[in-house]
């Protein structure tokens, strides 16, 4: 693990390649030949990378193989987790909060963030990569609204990518797709789902990314909209059964996981996400959220000031605990509307799992794996837009849609695309 001191002294960042070339990827999905970048991109940068969990580690090993990248400095407040990364070539590991005036001082030393931190810290570190001019590319699931920071980032000249995992991010970017081939859109609607590739006791769940925000996944209000009007739910208020190809039923909820989508795309009649889990589960979650489980509010016992969310956060990080546990990942997205007088409605779909020979987590693997996606077109100049560049505008140019897709599916993620015409 490095000292501050010597990530300091080392040598300052790599002048910025010109953006002076459009993205030029093709517009179909699965393609066999791998990625290839011109020569004249190939510019060497550093990359920070903020939190070491799932996502994080799968994001610092993917990047430290980039030829575009000189060195990927991994930081972290878990030091048990910076050393999972010992041995992975061009990453170093810093232990620190990333609130601190530390992470300034690191920003100072880069070309390129990466965020993967909890949501309680993804909007602070996005905006003081913002204040330092520094491009990011952010998975977190922070509950303030990115957008909010375009100004800033467009005044510094900065491009920022966020909520760039799996869901929000690729759904959102398969959105993007389906929008610039069907104009005339009625509906859009995201259904994603972590699961154990076998529902486990007791609820049928193990934890595959930050227990903290699956939490919040329950408690926090879903926006969507309804009769091209932005309401907010309960998320656990109108559960159901769907079908779902490849797995048969399941259930959903309510998520708030629309996002930029809510302001990019707002005259649609309707919209929403939903995640997946195993039939049972929202009746279980129901009983600990009624319980009180999952609130902020302390509890005095004893004379102890005690978190009923800290303690049901610990219970199940260690009861559902996903280590070595073989998950899966289900995404699908719908977008339908009207052409040439017909009803016209486009499919994606990802069923990824487990990946044996590298023992990353499917979950980790999708949600880090669009992320790093996204940092390629920035490490080689070719996403040159400055300010909050939603996902979903990133779908609506072919060129990053066809760049994105190929690196997927070099990485054995693969997307099956469908158009059923009623």
């Amino acid at each position: 693990m490095l000292a501050l001191s010597e990530v300091l002294t080392m040598a300052s960042p790599t002048q910025r390649p010109s953006h002076n070339e459009e993205g030029d990827g093709a517009k179909g999905i699965k393609r066999p030949y791998p990625l290839r970048f011109r020569k004249e991109e190939l510019v060497t940068r550093r990359v920070l990378v903020l939190g070491a969990g799932n996502q994080g580690q799968v994001i610092a090993k993917a990047l430290s193989s980039q030829s575009s990248v000189e060195q990927v400095t991994v930081v972290d407040i878990d030091e048990k987790k910076l050393g999972l990364l010992a041995g992975t070539p061009k990453t170093f590991g810093f232990r620190a909060d990333v609130r601190g005036e530390t992470l300034r001082l690191l920003l100072k030393n880069c070309d390129l963030v990466s965020g993967a931190l909890p949501s309680e810290l993804g909007f602070h570190a996005m905006k003081e990569a913002i204040d330092a001019g520094v491009d990011m590319v952010d998975t977190s699931f922070m509950q303030e609204d990115p957008l909010v920071l375009n100004a800033l980032a467009r005044k510094n000249e900065v491009s920022v990518v966020p909520d760039c995992g799996v869901a929000p991010g690729l759904s959102h970017i398969l959105v993007g797709h389906h929008l610039s081939v069907l104009k005339a859109v009625e509906g859009i609607h995201i259904m994603v789902g972590g699961l154990p590739q076998s529902p486990k006791p007791p609820l049928g769940y193990v934890i595959t990314w930050s227990v903290r925000d699956l939490i919040e996944e329950y408690m926090r209000p879903a926006r969507i909209i309804r009769g091209k009007t932005i309401i907010s739910v309960d998320p656990l208020s109108e559960s159901n059964l769907v079908d779902v190809p490849g797995l048969g039923k399941l259930e959903s909820f309510y998520s708030d996981g629309l996002r930029t989508l809510l302001h990019t795309v707002p005259d649609v009649e309707s919209m929403d996400e939903r995640t997946l889990r195993y039939p049972g589960h929202v009746d279980k979650i129901r009983v600990l959220k009624d319980c009180g489980m999952f609130n902020k509010e302390p509890l005095f016992i004893e004379g102890c000031r005690i978190c009923p969310r800290d303690v049901t956060a610990e219970i199940l990080s260690r009861v559902l605990s996903g280590e070595n546990e073989k998950d899966l990942t289900i995404l699908v997205v719908s977008v339908s509307g009207k052409e040439n007088g017909r009803r016209v409605t486009l499919t994606g779909q990802l069923l990824d799992h487990y990946d044996e020979r590298t023992q990353f987590s499917s979950m980790a693997r999708s949600t880090a794996f669009t992320n790093t996606a996204v940092c390629n077109l920035l490490l080689t100049g070719q996403l040159k837009e400055k300010g909050i560049i939603p996902p979903e505008t990133l779908g609506m140019n072919a060129g990053y849609f066809g760049k994105i897709v190929d690196y997927l599916q070099v990485q054995g993620i693969c997307i099956e695309e469908k158009e059923y015409v009623d």
